[in-house]
């Protein structure tokens, strides 16, 4: 399991000059993995969603995708 801090540093990489959306990125994706450890351990079903807003163009989806392929969750996009 990857730490928030270690998530951040990763995002930081490729995602620039979103310091505070990818600092909540990162710790969502830190609690993300914790919720499915205890759903392996509990068996219970954790229901996690995100919903990104923002003006078209600005890396929402970019981010979001570096997120799920640093932890290795499915990533699904939704236009609504």
């Amino acid at each position: 399991m990857i730490n928030s801090k270690e998530i951040y540093e990763k995002l930081k990489e490729s995602v620039f000059g979103q310091d505070e959306y990818i600092k909540k990125l990162a710790l969502l994706g830190f609690k993300h993995q914790m919720n499915l450890e205890m759903i392996k351990i509990k068996k219970e079903t954790v229901n996690n969603n995100l919903l990104v807003v923002g003006p078209s163009g600005c890396g929402k989806t970019f981010a979001v995708r570096q997120l799920a392929k640093i932890i290795n969750i499915p990533f699904y996009e939704v236009d609504c």
